[in-house]
């Protein structure tokens, strides 16, 4: 059986089969626009309103607007808290500082009352071998102030060799950075050293002649060496005291 082949279409007849295809494709796309349109159109159409604009910029404004508002208020937060951490910081900076500088009073006071009653005893001790102490003229109540005077010398000795190491040391911590204030309390505590053994080594020697000594002369060196020294100490104490007056801020 024989199958003829169609016979070919003429120029006419392709141009409708274009035309045909081309009215096809359109009908597809706009098939898809309503079927788009059907989903989604009422919030197109919102946005083509100008109703629909003016609502779409409220809302998204008030977004904006709020997150603008809680990230200020955050950054305020945020530096508040910073400010009183800050503040609470330099509070207990200031407390911290004026807790050191009572306890360094508090050292400074110590080792004044501790050098002036070793060095007082010290004198007294002295005083006693002088004429005016004699043995043979003494009544009962004047050998009753002598040894009480011993007594006081031995309780002064006693303490300055228990506590002159220990306030040495708080001195040095509390005048940290000033050599000069340690090496000044350092010439005084063995200049007062000095000064207390020769009062004892003049009473030993009295002891056993009772012989009356010139107390203007008896260890005279020893007291002006330590004299000296004790006035360089309180020199370099004033000076550390202005220093910190002076360069004290808040920031520091």
């Amino acid at each position: 059986m024989l199958h003829h082949s169609p016979p070919p279409l003429t120029e006419e007849q392709q141009k409708l089969l274009q035309q045909e295809a081309f009215i096809s494709e359109i009908l597809k796309i706009r098939e898809l626009k309503e079927r788009r349109d059907k989903n989604g159109g009422w919030f197109v159409r919102l946005l083509e309103s100008a109703g629909g604009a003016a609502l779409i910029t409220v809302l998204v404004g008030g977004i904006l607007g709020g997150l603008l508002n809680w990230r200020i208020q955050t950054n305020l937060r945020d530096r508040e808290a910073a400010q009183a951490i800050q503040k609470t910081q330099g509070e207990l900076a200031l407390v911290a500082y004026k807790d050191f500088l009572d306890r360094r009073q508090e050292t400074i006071k110590s080792v004044y009352e501790l050098l002036g009653n070793s060095a007082s005893a010290s004198y007294a001790l002295i005083t006693i071998t002088g004429p005016e102490f004699e043995h043979s003229k003494l009544p009962a109540e004047a050998e009753e102030q002598k040894t009480a005077i011993r007594d006081r010398f031995n309780v002064a000795v006693n303490e300055w060799r228990s506590r002159q190491d220990n306030l040495g040391a708080l001195l040095s911590y509390y005048h940290e950075g000033r050599p000069d204030v340690v090496d000044s309390w350092n010439n005084t505590k063995s200049s007062l050293t000095a000064y207390m053994k020769c009062a004892q080594d003049e009473w030993n020697n009295y002891s056993t002649d009772y012989i009356p000594r010139d107390t203007t002369k008896l260890c005279s060196e020893q007291r002006q060496n330590y004299e000296k020294n004790l006035q360089l100490l309180t020199q370099g104490l004033e000076n550390t005291r202005r220093y910190l007056w002076k360069d004290f801020t808040k920031e520091k």
